[in-house]
């Protein structure tokens, strides 16, 4: 595990992003299942999950904005290769997909926040830093061959444990 550190100036640049992004699409796209965050707070706590990866590796943030999503390739590694970047805000949560289209990257890399809920839930703070954790890494392969299949009230999702992950060290080793 890697944590990373994000400023609350740069947690509220990333809101901005997030915002620009959900303004481009229709009402009518929203894939939100919660009644708890808005689209913009689900785009925002995903992208806080993609500026871990980014700063963990040395590489910038993708800040273009896709009228329909990124299509499950959220950066490119060092090496090259396309990544998608999952964002659980609780403590060691899963790494989890909705649809099983959404992992068309060849790795996934979890990042999982500080979270507890239902007594703590500090995705909303913007007025502090944020220490995340970049839990690891699976090849998508992998991944469909031994993730889970659940239901917990919000639509069918695949998951896996934290254990099931490669340290991100193994991934591709960071900037010296």
């Amino acid at each position: 595990m890697s944590a990373v550190i994000i400023p609350a100036v740069h947690k509220l640049r990333l809101f901005d992003l997030a915002g620009r992004r959900n303004g481009c699409k229709h009402p009518s796209w929203s894939r939100r299942a919660s009644d708890i965050f808005t689209d913009h707070e689900v785009d925002y706590i995903g992208l806080k999950g993609e500026y871990a990866v980014c700063k963990h590796f040395g590489t910038r943030i993708d800040q273009r904005i896709h009228s329909h999503g990124d299509a499950g390739h959220d950066l490119t590694l060092p090496d090259g290769r396309r990544a998608m970047v999952k964002f659980n805000h609780r403590v060691r949560g899963y790494f989890m997909i909705e649809r099983e289209r959404d992992f068309s990257a060849p790795v996934g890399v979890s990042v999982y926040g500080e979270c507890d809920p239902p007594r703590t839930c500090l995705c909303r703070d913007m007025g502090r830093a944020d220490r995340v954790m970049i839990g690891g890494w699976i090849s998508r392969e992998q991944f469909f061959r031994v993730c889970r299949k659940t239901d917990w009230g919000l639509g069918p999702r695949w998951y896996v444990p934290q254990w099931l992950l490669s340290p991100v060290a193994v991934l591709s080793p960071p900037p010296l």
